[in-house]
């Protein structure tokens, strides 16, 4: 993420157009602890059901240790 050629680095390791590179790698949260908070949990399983990727109401606090969410 501190590299100034990142998305360039990811374009061309995972065969990318640049451009989507760029915009995936510049819309991405990333995390590098072992703690997250409770919206960005929430939005990840919001953009995995409007996907189509699971169904049903989860909660965040059901998906991972209540040690990991920052409140």
């Amino acid at each position: 993420m501190n590299l100034p050629d990142a998305a360039h680095i990811l374009a061309n390791y995972y065969h990318l157009h640049p451009d989507d590179a760029k915009n995936w790698f510049y819309q991405t949260e990333w995390q590098c602890d072992r703690q997250i908070s409770k919206k960005a949990l929430t939005n990840a399983l919001h953009s995995l059901k409007e996907v189509g990727l699971i169904e049903g109401e989860f909660s965040p606090e059901n998906m991972v240790p209540q040690r990991t969410i920052l409140k």
